[in-house]
C-alpha cells in the first residue's frame, strides 16, 4: 500500500466522526425547533373552554409546575377576559398559589367569591387558609366563620371548624376557639387535625380554668391518638415533673382504651403494655375479658404463642361470653405450635 493511501485511510475515520456529530447536531437543532412551534401551538387556543381545559389538564399532570401552571391559566384570562373560563381561571390560580404565594392568591381568592356563590363555603375555605399563612388570623377565623354560615349542609363544615378554631386561638381568643374546636372533636374524632385541636382545647380550657374540659381533652389526646406529636409531648411533659404538666392521670379503664387503640394500629407490644396495666387494677371490671381476650390476641399477632395460650386458658377457668372464642384460639394456637 502507497504512502498516500495510507494516509487517507487513516484519516478518513476522523472525517466520518465528524460528519456524524454534524448530523445529532443538525438532529438536535431539529428537535428544539420543532418542540418550540409545538409550545407555540399549545400556546392557540379554539376556544375559551378549550384553553382553559388544556390549563386544566396540565394543573391535574404537573401540580408542582406553580409558575407554568399560574401562567397558563393567566393565559385563558388574557385571552378570553369576562369569560366563566376566565373567572374560572382566576379561581384555579388563587388555589395553586395558596401553599407557596397566599398572599398573592388572597385577592384572586376574594375574586372567586364573587364569581362563584355557589361555591361559597370551598371558596371562604381557601381564602381562610391564605389569610392564616399570611400571619391575618383574625380575618382568616371571620373567613371561616362565614363559610360556615354559608352552607349548613357542606361537606367541608368539620374541616371548617377546625381551622376556624385554630385560627381563633391563634387570634387569642379562647372563648371562640374552645367553641369550635369542640364542635369538630366532637364530629370527627378521628380526624387528622384532631390531636393537635384537643391539646389547643385542653390549652384554652386550662387558660380558663374549666379543668373538666381540660381533663376530658387530655384523656381524649392520650387513649385515641397516643402516637400524635401532641400526645408524646404531654408524656415527655408529665415524665419530666414538670408544674401542672398534667391535669389528668389515666385510670384502669383509660389504659384498656388505649389499649385497643394501639391493637387496632397494629401496635401490639404497646397494647399489650396497656392491657396488662389495665387488668392489673381492675381484675374484675366491666371489660376485663374483653381486654383479657385482646391481650391474648396481641401475643398471637406477634407469634408469641406460649403467652397467648396462658391467656387463653385463663380465661377458660371461668365461664364468659368470651369462653368460646378463646377456646377455638386455644387450639389454633396448639395447631401453630405443632401440639395438636
Amino acid at each position: 500500500m502507497s504512502r498516500e493511501h495510507k494516509r487517507w485511510a487513516t484519516v478518513r475515520p476522523s472525517h466520518s466522526w465528524v460528519r456524524l456529530a454534524l448530523l445529532l447536531f443538525v438532529l438536535f437543532l431539529t428537535n428544539v425547533c420543532s418542540l418550540s412551534q409545538s409550545e407555540a401551538r399549545d400556546g392557540d387556543c379554539e376556544s375559551a373552554e378549550a384553553c382553559f381545559q388544556r390549563a386544566a389538564s396540565f394543573a391535574d399532570e404537573q401540580p408542582d409546575q406553580v409558575a407554568l401552571l399560574v401562567e397558563r391559566f393567566r393565559h385563558v384570562q388574557e385571552a378570553y377576559p369576562g369569560t366563566l373560563w376566565a373567572r374560572r381561571a382566576g379561581f384555579r390560580i388563587g388555589w395553586a398559589l395558596l401553599e407557596r404565594e397566599p398572599d398573592r392568591a388572597i385577592d384572586y381568592l376574594r375574586g372567586a367569591r364573587k364569581d362563584f356563590p355557589v361555591l361559597e363555603d370551598y371558596v371562604l375555605l381557601k381564602l381562610g387558609q391564605a389569610l392564616g399563612r399570611v400571619g391575618s388570623f383574625h380575618e382568616s377565623a371571620l373567613a371561616f366563620e362565614a363559610s360556615l354560615e354559608s352552607s349548613a349542609s357542606s361537606a367541608l363544615r368539620n374541616d371548617t371548624s377546625y381551622e376556624a378554631g385554630f385560627a381563633w386561638f391563634e387570634n387569642g381568643q379562647c372563648q371562640p376557639a374552645i367553641a369550635y374546636l369542640e364542635q369538630a372533636t366532637a364530629r370527627d374524632p378521628d380526624s387528622p387535625s384532631a390531636p393537635r385541636a384537643l391539646s389547643l382545647l385542653a390549652d384554652c380550657a386550662g387558660r380558663l380554668q374549666e379543668v373538666n374540659l381540660a381533663q376530658h381533652a387530655l384523656g381524649e389526646l392520650w387513649r385515641r391518638h397516643p402516637e400524635s406529636p401532641e400526645a408524646q409531648a404531654m408524656e415527655r411533659a408529665a415524665q419530666s415533673g414538670q408544674a401542672n404538666a398534667r391535669l389528668w392521670e389515666p385510670s384502669s379503664e383509660d389504659y384498656y382504651e388505649r389499649g385497643r387503640t394501639w391493637y387496632y394500629s397494629a401496635r401490639f407490644e404497646a397494647a399489650i403494655r396497656d392491657l396488662q396495666k389495665f387488668l392489673a387494677g381492675q381484675p374484675h371490671g366491666p371489660n376485663y375479658e374483653q381486654g383479657f381476650f385482646r391481650l391474648g390476641m396481641a401475643h398471637v399477632r406477634l407469634k408469641q404463642y406460649p403467652q397467648a395460650a396462658d391467656v387463653f386458658r385463663r380465661l377458660l377457668e371461668n365461664p364468659s361470653e368470651y369462653a368460646g372464642k378463646a377456646a377455638v384460639w386455644l387450639a389454633k394456637v396448639y395447631l401453630r405450635r405443632d401440639q395438636g
